[in-house]
């Protein structure tokens, strides 16, 4: 089992893309909203507005982009903060996950 500072600097690079992508992902489908007034920030009104220009220009399949575009620095940051809190497996190593 191996920690973030144990990974190269590409094995780091792709594990902040892995997790800034699952997080929009989650973000996209709803799965996800953050609470502007508790974080005093605007971060989930500039989300949901990216995803109202996506379905106004008649492209839903874009809201990932639009919301990328948007917000793209602030996830990466959230992706970086997760990365860094995960543990990565070898690939002979068991791993038993819970629902």
């Amino acid at each position: 089992m191996k920690r973030y500072t144990d990974l190269t600097a590409d094995e780091q690079e792709a594990a902040i893309d892995k997790a800034t992508n699952s997080l929009l992902a989650a973000i996209v489908e709803g799965a996800i909203r953050f609470n502007d007034d508790d974080n005093h920030n605007t971060l989930q009104a500039e989300i949901d507005a990216a995803i109202k220009d996506a379905n106004a220009n008649q492209t839903p399949w874009f809201e990932t982009e639009y919301v990328r575009d948007a917000v793209g620095e602030t996830l990466r940051s959230m992706g970086v903060c997760d990365a860094e809190d995960a543990f990565y497996p070898a690939p002979e190593e068991g791993i038993i996950r819970l629902p």
